[in-house]
């Protein structure tokens, strides 16, 4: 078994709450927003998507992002340490290059 990896770092967490702080809100379309915004720095978890930008599906609001406005975002399955310690199976998203509609 893979060792489980800490992705969450304390700059990454800064740069989320940046994020969520520049687009607050629960609409659907300001999840998908703060979503992207984090995927044009760099990858994003499920766990990350939930703890610090307050999106409360991330696996729905990936869809929607791919499959009604085009961007291209591909899921990769990994053994993450979330911010509580904890260690999950989660999705870890990227934005692939010539991923903006």
């Amino acid at each position: 078994m893979t060792r489980p990896i800490e992705t969450t770092t304390i700059e990454k967490r800064r740069s989320l709450r940046l994020i969520l702080k520049g687009t607050p809100g629960n609409r659907l379309e300001q999840q998908r927003a703060r979503i992207i915004q984090a995927l044009e720095l760099g990858t994003l978890n499920t766990s990350e998507a939930q703890s610090f930008l307050r999106v409360y599906d991330p696996p729905a609001r990936v869809c929607e992002l791919r499959h009604v406005m085009g961007f291209k975002i591909k899921t990769h399955m990994m053994l993450v340490q979330t911010s509580l310690g904890d260690v999950h199976r989660l999705g870890v998203y990227v934005l692939t290059r010539g991923g903006k509609p």
